[in-house]
């Protein structure tokens, strides 16, 4: 196994699809596991994985990840600044309260539920991060205390667990108490024309309590929706979202003025846009590719455009000249 994958096992942020298949773990693995972080001052990073871990035989990536999910779902280990911190054997116990219970009271005073565009400033409101709770929800499922959704978007208690939960709690909704991160990149891309730069959109979201990390983990929310792309370090909204969200009313409609769309898209992103994948790209950020395809070729005649190498549109007017 590569250092990489090693290093992506110890602490991936997945989906609770792909969470919910963990192996089964020797317990002897999870005590040899434990020795060797402790040997490590207890602590281990990504970076530090890759290479203690494969000289002290844990080479398989679904081992680590069933030994860390464990580790954390029963309060031995804990997230501290994107490393595993052991709260185990001879490393110093964990004064906080348990993971598991702290989750679950997050989710009994947010209505019993949490979407996945919510998990990100809701978890970060109360000290957690999702790639630490991801790993615990299988274990969570077969306890029967929680549900997910039949497209794993939404996490919910259990009705018995809900009503233990929530006891003698203020019930309040993720908008009244937590800016929803989602709104507020669409709200920020609106700006400049449905683009965001992910630099600009980190220092934005940086006083909700979002990482670089967070940050690109909304922003996956909305591509794996096919509602925004990415192009480099550019995030662009489809105009179906940014019209929701009350934006695109000034300037040109990008298919009633396609030229004008087409150049300030490009001088947003790079002052080019490479053939391959440009349909999905276009599409996405609100454009009729194939008329698109076809006046593309004016553009050129007329030399507000060029054709590169790899057959790369290149903006010849405006901010690139």
């Amino acid at each position: 196994m590569t250092r990489l994958a090693l290093a992506s096992a110890l602490m991936s942020v997945a989906t609770c699809a792909a969470a919910a298949d963990i192996a089964p773990v020797d317990p002897d693995r999870v005590d040899a596991f434990i020795d060797i972080v402790a040997a490590n001052e207890c602590r281990l990073s990504n970076g530090s994985a890759g290479d203690i871990l494969p000289g002290a035989g844990f080479n398989d990536r679904d081992e680590v990840r069933g030994i860390v999910a464990r580790l954390l779902y029963y309060g031995r280990a804990r997230n501290n600044d994107g490393a595993l911190q052991v709260f185990d054997g001879p490393c110093p116990a964990y004064e906080g309260e348990p993971l598991k219970e702290q989750f679950l009271k997050v989710l009994g005073g947010n209505n019993c539920q949490m979407t996945a565009l919510e998990s990100v400033s809701l978890l970060n409101a109360h000290g957690m991060k999702d790639y630490e709770v991801t790993p615990m929800i299988p274990f969570l499922q077969n306890e029967e205390l929680v549900t997910l959704s039949e497209d794993d978007k939404v996490i919910s208690l259990t009705e018995e667990a809900c009503t233990f939960y929530s006891a003698g709690l203020d019930q309040t909704s993720q908008e009244s108490v937590f800016r929803d991160p989602g709104g507020y990149l669409i709200e920020l891309a609106s700006e400049t024309g449905c683009s965001i730069e992910l630099d600009a959109a980190v220092a934005a979201m940086e006083p909700l309590g979002l990482d670089r990390t967070d940050t690109k983990g909304v922003a996956n929310l909305y591509i794996e929706a096919g509602q925004a792309s990415a192009s480099g370090s550019t995030l662009t909204f489809g105009a179906e979202v940014c019209q929701a969200a009350g934006a695109g009313t000034a300037g040109p409609d990008p298919i009633a003025e396609p030229r004008a769309a087409l150049v300030a898209y490009l001088e947003q992103n790079g002052c080019s846009l490479a053939y391959d994948g440009a349909a999905e790209r276009l599409t996405a950020a609100g454009f009729d590719f194939d008329k698109l395809d076809k006046l593309v070729p004016d553009y050129i005649a007329e030399g507000i455009m060029s054709v590169g190498a790899n057959e790369t549109l290149i903006l010849n007017t405006g901010s690139c000249s």
